[in-house]
């Protein structure tokens, strides 16, 4: 199961490259930091820390190359880190439990975080986190159509 979610993740990532229009480079870079931190997490719990580092250091890298490859605006940065949060909150915890071998909607009972959403319903939450996930691919879209350019 984990070497398919890291293929999937691996041909998603390469689809949105291949689409050479910014918003989807972006969103495909927001989301494979993500998925890659979540991964790596996910296998250094599970006590395979050597993939686990290797993950998380990818998701540094790709990070750390968004400001090379997009044309970030300065005077925008904080539309860039709320679509970045939304989709990490609506995705990280679902991908962390799938690499790490939990149930989907697993959550601990050791953090305040954790105490909160797993007392909440399961599919509510799945459909909170499903929502907040449109709203923050929508601002990536959004966006780009308030810059001039049109969105596909």
């Amino acid at each position: 199961m984990r070497k398919i979610l890291i293929i999937l993740l691996i041909l998603i990532s390469l689809n949105s490259y291949s689409q050479r229009k910014e918003q989807w480079i972006k969103l495909g870079m927001f989301t494979t930091s993500i998925a890659l931190n979540a991964v790596g997490d996910g296998l250094n719990t599970a006590g395979n820390k050597d993939l686990g580092h290797l993950c998380n250091a990818l998701s540094i890298g790709v990070t750390l190359s968004i400001p090379l490859i997009i044309d970030i605006k300065k005077d925008e940065w904080y539309w860039y880190l709320l679509e970045y949060s939304f989709i990490r909150f609506a995705t990280f915890d679902y991908i962390y439990n799938l690499s790490a071998g939990n149930e989907w909607s697993y959550y601990g009972n050791s953090h305040k975080y954790d105490q909160f959403f797993g007392g909440q319903n399961k599919y509510g939450l799945a459909i909170m986190k499903g929502t907040v996930l449109m709203i923050g691919i929508s601002i990536n879209f959004q966006k780009t159509k308030k810059t001039g350019e049109t969105a596909p």
